[in-house]
């Protein structure tokens, strides 16, 4: 049975993201359809203030020198498209060689002299025109140690570090949780490690602030610890934290003029009994630990003591077991793989591939 093309193309508006990738390749008709610039205006335009949960594609596991072995494998596919690809710009080091800043979408990367300031942070966003080889991202690094806290930009328009800029340093007492911060608004956001608040830091202004934590929630921290909770950003745009109670996993939104407002409750101790191996018993006490928060999918990697690593839509409550571990490897060693699927779409424009593979390294 053949349908009509102007019933095809209908269905197309319907697919979602990672759908429209095959389709592409399809056919002339359904590439020159989805490539169209009207149709990625309008796919784009209805993918804000929400996440795509397919663009979650796994997880890299960082190594580290004179670690134990046996260790998880540098990366576990979480999705069964070999081909996905980050179109998201991710930074990673080499030891004393300095930075590289590389878009494994398109190949574009540049290199970069080591910062003057210690780089114990790093801030990465992009700006400007993505066809703009002078202006398609900004790395900020920034020293959190000491006092004043001091912060060093780069933009490839300039070719180098930018000057140093300082602020007072609010001492923390203790350092933040997390090195990786959550960026809004210009600002990069950190947990604190002094369970209260959360340090924020305009990464061109270098204005510091500081947001409190819910006061019930700093004694739920001194009885828990720091890998049950978790930085993240709403759909909107908003600020979010995630903590986690035995295996209850609660969301946290900082609302404009509202304050912080649960918006989410998953209990995995009703989900997790129905995924494991027959006659394997079941204890409600285990505990979750926080790994990643995946900003373009929404999903919530956390390891649970005893049981393995799990990626958990929120959302739907759908969880995916990544892979069967034990506790004694390190917190925060993984990070998420995402794709943006409409940047994907993007680049079949000029190159005319339908399928792209590129490696990626990151910190």
């Amino acid at each position: 049975m053949h349908l009509p093309p102007e019933l095809l193309l209908e269905i197309l508006e319907l697919c979602d993201l990672a759908t429209l990738i095959p389709c592409a390749a399809a056919c002339r008709l359904f590439r020159r359809h989805i490539l169209s610039p009207a149709f990625l205006q309008r796919r784009r335009a209805a993918a804000r203030g929400s996440f795509t949960h397919s663009s979650l594609v796994g997880v890299f596991y960082m190594h580290c020198e004179r670690e134990a072995r046996p260790r998880p494998p540098p990366f576990t596919a979480i999705t069964a498209d070999p081909a996905a690809a980050v179109a998201s710009i991710h930074y990673y080091a080499v030891k004393h060689a300095g930075l590289c800043v590389y878009d494994p979408v398109t190949g574009r990367r540049a290199f970069l002299p080591p910062p003057e300031v210690y780089d114990l942070s790093y801030a990465l966003r992009r700006t400007g025109d993505d066809d703009d080889d002078s202006s398609w991202f900004r790395l900020t690094a920034v020293d959190l140690r000491g006092s004043p806290i001091q912060a060093q930009s780069f933009s490839p328009a300039d070719g180098e570090w930018a000057p140093v800029i300082e602020a007072p340093n609010p001492r923390l007492g203790r350092p933040v949780v997390r090195l990786s911060p959550v960026i809004l608004s210009g600002a990069a956001h950190w947990l604190c490690g002094d369970n209260r608040s959360v340090l924020t830091f305009h990464l061109d202004t270098a204005q510091l602030g500081r947001i409190e934590i819910p006061g019930w929630q700093h004694w739920h921290t001194i009885w828990t610890g720091h890998e049950q909770q978790l930085l993240a950003s709403s759909p909107d745009g908003e600020l979010s934290m995630i903590f986690g109670d035995r295996l209850v996993i609660s969301i946290w939104v900082l609302a404009l003029g509202a304050g912080w407002t649960r918006r989410k409750r998953v209990d995995m101790g009703r989900i997790l009994p129905a995924m494991m191996e027959p006659g394997l018993p079941f204890r409600r006490h285990r505990q979750l630990y926080f790994e990643w928060f995946g900003e373009r999918s929404g999903a919530v990697l956390a390891q649970v003591a005893g049981l393995g690593l799990f990626a958990v839509n929120v959302q739907t409550e759908e969880v995916c077991t990544v892979g069967k571990r034990s506790r004694d490897i390190a917190a925060f060693r993984y990070c998420p793989y995402e794709v943006d699927h409409i940047a994907r779409l993007e680049a079949m424009q000029s190159s005319g591939v339908a399928l792209l593979i590129v490696p990626c390294v990151l910190i």
